[in-house]
């Protein structure tokens, strides 16, 4: 090749290849920027204040509407549930038929989770009823069985984002303060939330802010519905946490499908982006000793986070669905060594039938 052609080529590929660099770098900014995106937000950690609202908003104490079972303000919407009679007593009746069902179980602790109402100035009888209800199924609980209150530590925070506004659910955040009531009846030490990794996972509005849609669409509130803030998803994690676990479920056939996942779910935001939604049950793998049974509702699946640094098995129990629980029980104390049980839902689902099929197959007559 003559000289000069030679230096022409040598300069037209040198150009081509810095415009190829360039290129490449900017497919893959774009792509991190993308998968950023898509998984999670470390810059908008700060962008929040405790209540879960941007630039500094605090919370309105302005009540719009209270009435079917809601009660309306600008930036939140509350459920008002309220406590079935003779609640409590089923509850503790029915944790000590499974410890008698099952005599490798020696501890069966009851973990109920207060809602949102339970912890607002506005609804002091929604806190007494609360507490009614704690101390009834203390009273009604024999040897065996723990009732954990995780009221006070709330209270103790209740200027942080411990609880959603547009869902009926504590946030991760909220799930932390009560597994530290739940380390302590273990014997163990509390932790600090420094250790964990806070990520923004996007945004969401929850069930609440479409019940609320629903009731009230067609009134005065209806632009502040749909112009509410929505909820930010924050994610609590250790670096070193498995993440991992063995989801089972009904698939579209009617058939039981399992799964190997992850327990936290990049493709899910809110409650339902712990373990999953429509699961009956799931192995998630943890980094501590031993094994525990959490039997749970979207709020107790929460606290899996915490659960993981305490276990190496937990076996996540879903109560609303996993009817087949009883049967599986002998099998999963052996096969996991589990001595421990774990109740945790809303407090006015802890004794209600509606929301236990999990574990109302132990209240009947020969099973």
């Amino acid at each position: 090749m003559n000289k000069p052609y030679s230096t022409l080529f040598l300069l037209a590929l040198a150009i081509a290849l810095a415009v190829g660099c360039v290129i490449l770098q900017e497919q893959a900014a774009a792509l991190k920027s993308a998968e950023a995106e898509e998984v999670y937000h470390p810059e908008l950690r700060d962008a929040y204040n405790a209540f879960g609202l941007p630039n500094q908003q605090s919370l309105s104490n302005r009540k719009l509407y209270e009435g079917n079972g809601i009660a309306l303000y600008p930036d939140r919407v509350l459920r008002l549930d309220t406590y079935l009679a003779g609640g409590a007593q089923y509850a503790a009746e029915t944790a000590a038929a499974v410890l008698e069902y099952a005599p490798e179980l020696e501890a069966f602790y009851i973990l109920p989770i207060p809602e949102r109402a339970v912890l607002e100035a506005d609804f002091p009888e929604k806190t007494a009823e609360y507490k009614a209800f704690v101390e009834e199924l203390k009273t009604c609980s024999g040897d065996g069985v723990t009732v954990l209150d995780p009221l006070p530590e709330l209270l103790a925070h209740q200027d942080e984002y411990i609880h959603f506004r547009t869902e009926n659910s504590w946030t991760m955040r909220g799930a932390f303060y009560g597994a530290q009531v739940f380390r302590r009846a273990l014997g163990y030490e509390d932790e600090s939330l420094d250790a964990y990794r806070v990520y923004v996972f996007g945004k969401f509005s929850g069930g609440l802010n479409t019940e609320a849609q629903s009731l009230l669409g067609d009134s005065e509130w209806s632009e502040t519905i749909a112009d509410m803030e929505s909820d930010p998803f924050f994610i609590h994690i250790k670096g070193d946490d498995p993440n991992r676990q063995q989801l089972t479920f009904e698939n579209s056939t009617g058939e039981m499908e399992t799964i190997a996942c992850s327990t936290i779910r990049m493709n899910s935001i809110g409650p339902s982006a712990v373990i999953g939604s429509n699961y009956c049950h799931s192995i998630v793998e943890g980094k501590g000793e031993g094994s525990l049974i959490l039997i749970a509702d979207s709020s107790g699946q929460m606290l899996i986070s915490y659960l993981t640094d305490l276990y190496g098995k937990i076996y996540v129990v879903n109560g609303h669905t996993d009817g087949n629980f009883m049967q599986d029980l002998n099998t999963i104390c052996s096969s996991l060594d589990v001595h421990q049980v774990l109740w945790a839902q809303r407090g006015f689902r802890v004794g209600n039938r509606s929301y236990m099929k999990a574990l109302n197959p132990f209240m009947r007559k020969g099973g």
